[in-house]
Formats: C-alpha cells, structure tokens, sequence
C-alpha cells in the first residue's frame, strides 16, 4: 500500500485531543490510497460551494477565485482571514479584525463585526459566528441578523442548508433549523458538500469524512496536518496544510474537460484507504432561541 506522507515544518500543536472522545471502534477498510495532487498557492483557508467554484484565502491574506476553464486561481480585491462561497461569484469573508463582508461582484460590503466565522450557500442562506460564539443568521430581505441557538467557532452549510458547527469546546454539532444533533468526535474544521457529504479536520490533522449510513466518521488517508478543507460537488476533499500547501484527492480539469468526460461517462473512482471511528450519535436537546430581531448591519463599502 502506497502511502503519500507530506512533510510539515513547525506544525503548531492544537490543544483539543481527538482521542479523548468515547468512540466504539468498527473494522478498518483496507483500499489503495488515492494519490493527492498539489495545486498552486500558500492557502490559509477554502471553500467552495455547490456550482464548484473554488475560493481560497492566502496566507498574507490575499483572496483567491479558482478559474474553473483556465484552471488557475485569479485574485480578487480584499484582504481576509476566513471566506465562503455563495451563490454566484457573491462569497462572504471575515477580516484579519473580525469584519464579515459580502462581496457584491464589484467590492465589498460590510455587514457585522466581531466575527469569527461565516457560511454561506448557494439557496441563500448566510450564518456567522461572533466572537463569543453566538451564531446569527442573514435575512436578505430585512438585511438583519437574527440570533439563532447554541454557540459555534467554525460552520459549515451542506447543500440541502443543514448547518454543521464546531463548539467553541471543539465538538461536531448539526442544525436543520429547529434542533440540534450531537454528533462523537472533535475537530478543529468542518466542511460539507451534498446530502452526507461532511468532513471533518481533527485535531491531529486527520480528515475525516462522515459514513452517514453508519454514523461513523471514516479517516481519509494519504494526508496529514490538514487545518482547513472543502468538499466539491463531485465529493473530492480540497485539503489546506498547516504551512499552506493545499492537495486534492481527485484531478481538477477545466470545465470544458468535465463536459467531456461526463457525456463519455469515462469518470473511474480511486479507492481509498480508511480506518473507521463511531461516531455515536446521542441527541442533543432541542435548542430553540428567542424571536428576537438583532440590530440590523447596515452596508458599507469595504476600504481594502
């Protein structure tokens, strides 16, 4: 079985230990690792939502849009710390000081402040997390936050806009808009594509990605030192290193080479090599927060 190992210099330790968590262990699959591909750029974060289109941040702060024809990254204005894509070319990001903004195809908006997280989706939901760990959600129409149950350092939104939590204890927690599922494990990023398609970094930089079925969170091997990480429409996971260097586990073509395989259905998954961790699921109790309408964030034009 070939292994790739990546090599990480200076890998800062997390303070969360993963295997503190009460797990029942289920029988390893045994499958050729998938070989990851290196892609350009010093990445501090990414995201991507579900047409496929690619954001990343660098790690001097310089936002990233990936191309999908010329498959290449083309920078965009801003200088940012956490980014999320939404509908259309309108991602959302947080600043180095905590300032979420919406980038309106020509600059961006300010919309809160002390953030420290924000998802965003292509149905139109938007969610942030404050500093203290409150979570607000964006209703457009009012243009106001409004408060929303339990508290969240990092979100993620799958495509049917369940949101998926990191506690500020560093637990993995679901929402589908009236309560909220506890679920084993801890992580220090999560994200989520399509029905089941949910990943987790853990503390020890293992990706992890959630059998639904089996409610268990199943290691993804050949990487490790992952801090941040995406999942495309096609469910290849984008993983972001701790000194920046990113990979995917799937080739990335241009859109016109997607087109082509996809009518000659020549697409042949690569195995994988996975070592299994319950993930018991005990259910949280209902959280329901207060009708209550958070003072409205007036736009402003970003300076960046």
């Amino acid at each position: 079985m070939r292994k790739m190992i990546f090599a990480l210099v200076g890998l800062a330790a997390f303070a969360i230990d993963f295997g503190m968590i009460n797990t029942v262990p289920v029988a390893a699959q045994e499958q050729p690792a998938a070989p990851w591909v290196s892609l350009p750029g010093s990445v501090a974060d990414i995201s991507m939502n579900a047409d496929g289109q690619a954001y990343a941040v660098g790690r001097d702060g310089t936002v990233w849009r990936w191309d999908l024809v010329e498959v290449r990254w083309r920078p965009m204005s801003g200088k940012m710390r956490r980014i999320s894509g939404a509908a259309g070319n309108r991602p959302w990001a947080v600043s180095a000081s905590g300032t979420v903004f919406r980038y309106n195809g020509l600059w961006w908006e300010n919309r809160a402040d002390d953030v420290v997280d924000v998802a965003a989706d292509t149905l139109g939901n938007v969610y942030i997390a404050k500093n203290d760990g409150a979570i607000f959600k964006w209703y457009d129409l009012r243009s106001e936050w409004r408060p929303v149950s339990g508290t969240a350092v990092r979100l993620a939104l799958d495509y049917d806009g369940v949101l998926w939590t990191i506690t500020p204890d560093g637990t993995v927690q679901s929402f589908d808009g009236e309560s909220w599922q506890a679920w084993n494990g801890l992580a220090r990023d999560v994200a989520a594509g399509g029905r089941g398609q949910v990943g987790i970094a853990t503390p020890e930089g293992d990706i992890r990605l959630l059998n639904d079925i089996e409610k268990a969170w199943i290691k993804l091997a050949g990487t490790n030192g992952v801090v941040s990480l995406a999942i495309s429409p096609d469910s290849a996971v984008w993983a972001v290193q701790a000194q920046g260097p990113l990979y995917t586990n799937k080739p990335v073509s241009s859109t016109a080479e997607q087109t082509q395989k996809q009518q000659a259905k020549s697409i042949n998954a690569q195995g994988i090599t996975a070592q299994g961790i319950a993930a018991n699921v005990p259910s949280a109790p209902a959280q329901t927060a207060e009708s209550i309408s958070a003072p409205a964030v007036l736009p402003q034009a970003a300076v960046v």
